[in-house]
């Protein structure tokens, strides 16, 4: 089985290969992943992987950076490729990402999500000991 690791310049590609590899290993599975920045690569994946790691629109930038990625990950995904997103690259799997301003992602008609709308609450510390909500918030 090929795994396609895509390198469009984000996400921790040595961890997220590392990880595929020895998750494959253990299941059992002759897996080779390759982190690739090559279209034709992606295409003749058995699966596709998608890190990701700052702001979307960024990270929709760096993939659209890289001819014909884009169109290799739609064709394959529409075959039936499975498809896993990590980090932004599962948030660039929504039709749109309005992080800064509005991006478009990589769904489509096939949106999971119509929008991916991130922000920063300052919910980051835990109310108490043994509690379930940020700073005794129930949401941000």
């Amino acid at each position: 089985m090929k795994i396609a690791v895509v390198d469009y310049g984000s996400g921790n590609l040595a961890s997220a290969s590392r990880a595929l590899a020895v998750a494959a290993e253990r299941a059992g599975i002759t897996a080779k992943v390759d982190v690739t920045a090559d279209p034709d690569a992606v295409a003749a994946a058995h699966r596709i992987v998608l890190p990701g790691q700052g702001a979307f629109a960024d990270c929709a930038a760096g993939l659209a950076a890289l001819s014909g990625m884009r169109e290799a990950i739609e064709t394959a995904t529409s075959g039936g490729t499975p498809f896993l997103g990590i980090c932004v690259g599962m948030q660039l799997m929504a039709e749109r990402g309005l992080e800064h301003r509005t991006t478009a992602g990589l769904a489509g008609s096939r949106a999971m999500w119509r929008n991916c709308r991130l922000r920063a609450c300052g919910c980051r510390r835990w109310a108490g000991t043994g509690s379930t909500s940020f700073q005794g918030r129930t949401r941000c």
